[in-house]
C-alpha cells in the first residue's frame, strides 16, 4: 500500500475537479478524499496499490477538460487506512 498527498494548483475549483478525482479513484480502487482549500487549490489524499496510486497521480496532473492544472505538488504520506474515496 502507498499513500500520497496531492496539492493541485491552477483553475481547479468550480470545474468539478473533486468529482473527476473521485470517479477516477473509484475506477482504480483508490481510497482517500478530495477537498477544496481556501487558497483555490484542491487537496487530494490517495491510498492504494502503488501502481494504481502512480496512475492516479498522472490523471490528477491532467484534470477534467475545463480545468487548468498548473502544478501538482505530490508528497508520500503515511497510510491511514481509508475505506472509500469521498469529497469533503
Amino acid at each position: 500500500m502507498k499513500a500520497i498527498n496531492i496539492i493541485v494548483k491552477g483553475r481547479v475549483q468550480g470545474v468539478n475537479f473533486r468529482r473527476y478525482a473521485m470517479e477516477r479513484a473509484i475506477m482504480l480502487g483508490i481510497n482517500g478524499f478530495a477537498r477544496n482549500l481556501d487558497n483555490g487549490d484542491v487537496e487530494i489524499l490517495a491510498e492504494g496499490k502503488e501502481e494504481k496510486v502512480k496512475e492516479f497521480a498522472k490523471i490528477c496532473r491532467i484534470g477534467p477538460s475545463v480545468a487548468e492544472v498548473k502544478e501538482c505538488v505530490i508528497k508520500d504520506v503515511e497510510v491511514k487506512g481509508y475505506k472509500e474515496f469521498e469529497i469533503l
